[in-house]
Formats: structure tokens, C-alpha cells, sequence
């Protein structure tokens, strides 16, 4: 049926019908423009809200593939109702009408981000070249690695440390 989600969201809080002029595109996107905003934070503002009234949608520049996208996935992450749709794989990803090549963990070889977005983060945010090569979960053994390395006490649990404090 027209807009699956929104229909069915509105029917579990039992409204039947609207008093809006319907689309003649439907579409499961509430124009909360989350995705606009996300966008726009992380930087390359890609898509933006166009249009007015009933025709109102959220889309890239002249409906044409962003060149500014970097398929970051942070509009389809943060899209109340799933609507932006993308597809990954070990080796590229596409959003928006463009493809991107995934860059692949070196040690575990898990593919975790596009080579797109790293050379964004590196070129805008002073992100150290390479930086983003790493996945964050080998990241972070490596760096508990480094810690056990250099004899760094273990955690103390917080029941113990709450028992010997009084």
C-alpha cells in the first residue's frame, strides 16, 4: 500500500485517514530532515530539502548523483523510517546514485569505511593520513595491546571499588 510504514505507525494509533492532499509519489520519508541535518554536521552536505508544498522531498542537487557525498551512511543511519536506500559490500557501497569503494581493515581485513569519506575526514578535519585504514575494533586491541604492554593496572570493578571506598 501507499507509504508502508507511515500507514501502518498511523493505524496502530488509530488514525484512519488524513486531512492532507495525498502525494502522487508516495513515500515512507516524513521530511523530518534528520538526514539533512547529519549531512550538513559531518560535513559534505550532499542532499538538502527540495521543493514546496506537496512535491517537498529531500534529494541532492538537481535530483543528479552528490558529488559531494562521500557515502558516510550517516542519512540512512539516522532515517526514523529506513526510507534512504543504499547497498554495501565487502567491496563498494552506493547511495545517492554513486558508488563508492570500500577501504579494507589491514589486520583484519573486515571492509569498514569508503576510501571517499577517509580522504574527506583527512582533507577537512586534519585526520592523519592512513588513519582510516584501521577499523575501530582493531583500533581498540590495539591499543589494549599497548596498555597490557606498558603494565597498566587492570580495571578495578566498580562493586569493589565502591566496598573498599566506605
Amino acid at each position: 500500500g501507499e507509504t508502508p510504514l507511515v500507514r501502518e505507525t498511523a493505524a496502530r494509533l488509530g488514525i484512519e485517514e488524513t486531512t492532507f492532499e495525498r502525494s502522487p509519489r508516495p513515500t515512507d520519508c516524513i521530511l523530518c530532515g534528520l538526514c539533512t541535518r547529519v549531512c550538513d554536521a559531518v560535513g559534505p552536505a550532499a542532499i538538502s530539502a527540495v521543493d514546496r508544498g506537496i512535491g517537498r522531498e529531500i534529494a541532492p542537487p538537481f535530483h543528479d548523483a552528490p558529488a559531494a557525498c562521500v557515502g558516510c551512511l550517516a542519512c540512512a543511519e539516522i532515517c526514523p523510517t529506513r526510507f534512504i536506500p543504499y547497498e554495501t559490500s565487502d567491496t563498494r557501497r552506493t547511495i545517492w546514485g554513486r558508488t563508492f569503494e570500500m577501504l579494507r581493515c589491514p589486520r583484519c581485513g573486515r571492509a569498514h569505511v569508503t576510501g571517499e569519506q577517509a580522504r574527506f575526514w583527512e582533507r577537512t578535519r586534519g585526520v592523519p593520513a592512513g588513519w582510516m585504514e584501521t577499523c575501530d575494533t582493531c583500533k581498540r586491541a590495539g591499543l589494549a595491546a599497548t596498555a597490557a604492554s606498558l603494565g597498566a593496572p587492570a580495571p578495578v570493578p566498580a562493586a569493589t571499588a565502591t566496598a573498599g571506598s566506605r
